[in-house]
């Protein structure tokens, strides 16, 4: 739970918690309610009043639990918390956190086209400092993936779209570099 931070979703944390333990959803389900149950007991979540949302009674009960993990499980389980939000219904509302957990769990395939989308997303939203932050992490995945048509019709997006970001804020000669290198 913690990698998912405050406030989280019960359905979200049993899918990655089924996916990291290799076991059935309604397996998970119930371990995870019995896991809560007990931290609930020690105060250290409560449920948010129903909904399967629940938040650390503390953020500092999560920064703990979080920095004592080794990079390797934290890697491995922000992998599993994307998947999961991946495989969710509400997949599509929840691009910048699958952009986040897919960038911080190492999966640069997934990383790349979930920060553009959050970029462009951001764009959209006249964020375009936002926007430029996910657009870099974007052309940092990009410069790591094999060569081939898809990364490079991606690579084309960014690019656009980092020139338009860049002339939304009054930074031409940016903007005019940025869409020289997406022709």
């Amino acid at each position: 739970a913690a990698v998912l931070g405050n406030p989280f979703d019960f359905d979200v944390l049993t899918g990655a918690a089924g996916r990291r333990w290799g076991i059935e959803v309604d397996e998970a389900a119930r371990r995870v309610a019995r896991a809560l149950e007990l931290a609930g007991q020690s105060r250290l979540v409560e449920s948010l009043g129903g909904g399967g949302k629940y938040v650390f009674c503390h953020n500092k009960i999560r920064e703990a639990i979080d920095v004592r993990m080794s990079e390797e499980l934290r890697l491995e389980l922000h992998r599993c918390v994307g998947l999961a939000l991946e495989e969710s219904e509400r997949a599509e509302s929840r691009v910048f956190d699958l952009a986040h957990h897919f960038t911080r769990g190492g999966d640069t395939d997934r990383s790349v086209a979930y920060c553009l989308r959050a970029g462009e997303i951001s764009l959209d939203r006249y964020a375009q400092r936002e926007a430029l932050g996910f657009f870099a992490t974007t052309q940092r995945g990009l410069e790591i993936m094999n060569a081939g048509s898809e990364r490079d019709a991606m690579e084309r997006r960014l690019c656009e779209r980092r020139g338009e970001a860049e002339r939304m804020l009054g930074r031409y000669e940016e903007a005019l570099r940025a869409y020289a290198r997406a022709e």
